[in-house]
């Protein structure tokens, strides 16, 4: 079927009952429905839409199928219902995707497509997932006031622009899988109810997460991330796991909660990490990892343990009027540069085992009540302590 459209094609208040067919076909102005029921699918093969498509008031109620076709002017949903699911495969859209006010109860699937502009999405509900493959989106995708119920999926695909997501709630995983985000991801006052999974990923530009609590586990595993990391005002419930990855530039953490471990084995981070007016209630591990640069915690609380094994630190760990309220462990490891505590409290003792340490450490002002053990290691630089207290004893063993 060939067809050649030139005028607007506007359908109102009307029932489509079978399928829709178009194939190999240019339509050059706007299609418009209003008010509409489809209740079977829409394909559309091999075509090219060079204007607009609005949809407004409508339900959709089988699928829709675009394969190997271009759309190279916006798609507008505002207040409809699609019951069943989208997919696209092998085509390019050259420009901006917005929806609002709507309700799609079945998945979006992309697979070997090209989205060349925006995504909008405002006060709409997902109840089943987003799968993207192989696929490439050029431009931003922007989540506001809206709810996501089942989990989005991203395999082997390029963004190149930013994902913003605002005052919106996710209620299940976010997988990411070989694929690459060249710019930030800005999270702001949202709920995530499930787990953020990315595997063999490259970051090469900022997280920003502000006001939002995440209530289950962040995993990273194998993946690179170019630039920092940035939370603010935010509560996170469950881990944060670290394996086999690189992080190439600061992570920065502010007046924020941690309620439980954060977890990093195997891995880089090239530059500083800073922690300001936060709360960390369980354990942080580190293991088999290297921090070429430092670790800056100021006016702090951690509430459990730091244990880090096997690890190398290059650059120096500062802490200034925080709180520690228990053990730090460190084993088998290489600090390179000074260790400074300045106006602290370490309520919990402090042990080394089997470690080097290169440099100072420097302690100034502050009370630690608890003991020092130092085993089997080896110190090159003095330690100085000035004007402090320290209630209990310190055990030095086999130290060079």
């Amino acid at each position: 079927m060939s067809t050649k459209h030139y005028h607007c094609t506007t359908v109102t208040d009307s029932t489509q009952a079978y399928y829709t067919v178009t194939e190999i076909s240019t339509q050059g102005h706007p299609t418009v429905t209003e008010n509409s029921t489809q209740a079977y699918p829409t394909a559309t093969e091999n075509s090219t839409q060079a204007s607009s498509t609005t949809t407004e008031n409508s339900t959709q109620a089988s699928s829709t199928v675009t394969e190997n076709s271009t759309q190279a002017y916006p798609t507008v949903t505002e207040n409809s219902t699609q019951a069943y699911p989208t997919a696209t495969e092998n085509s390019t859209q050259a420009s901006s995707t917005t929806t609002e006010n709507s309700t799609q109860a079945y998945p979006t699937v992309t697979e070997n497509s090209t989205q060349a502009y925006s995504t909008t999405t405002e006060h709409s509900t997902q109840t089943y997932p987003t799968v993207t493959e192989n696929s490439t989106q050029a431009s931003s995708t922007v989540t506001e006031n809206s709810t996501q119920g089942h989990p989005t999926v991203t395999e082997i695909s390029t963004q190149t622009y930013p994902t913003v997501t605002e005052n919106s709630t996710q209620a299940y995983p976010t997988v990411k899988e070989n694929s690459t985000q060249a710019y930030p991801t800005v999270t702001e006052k949202r709920s995530q109810a499930y787990p953020i999974v990315t595997e063999n990923s490259t970051q090469s530009s900022s997280t920003v997460t502000e006001n939002s609590t995440q209530a289950s586990s962040t995993t990273t595993e194998n993946g690179t991330q170019a630039s920092s990391t940035v939370t603010e005002i935010s509560t996170q419930a469950y881990p944060t796991v670290t394996e086999n990855s690189t992080q190439a530039s600061s992570t920065t953490t502010e007046n924020s909660t941690q309620a439980y471990s954060t977890v990093t084995e195997n891995s880089t981070q090239a530059s500083s990490t800073t922690i300001e007016n936060s709360t960390q209630a369980y354990p942080t591990v580190t293991e088999n990892s290297t921090q070429a640069y430092s670790t800056v915690t100021e006016n702090s609380t951690q509430a459990s343990s730091t244990t880090t094994e096997n690890s190398t630190q290059a650059y120096p760990t500062v802490t200034e009027n925080s709180t520690q309220p228990s053990s730090t462990t460190t084993e088998i490891s290489t600090q390179a540069y000074p260790t400074v505590t300045e106006n602290s409290t370490q309520a919990y003792p402090t042990f080394t085992e089997n470690s080097t340490q290169a440099s100072p450490t420097v302690t100034e002002n502050s009370t630690q009540a608890s003991s020092t053990t130092t085993e089997n290691s080896t110190q090159t630089y003095p330690t100085v302590t000035e004007i402090s207290k320290q209630a209990s004893s310190t055990v030095t063993k086999t130290m060079s």
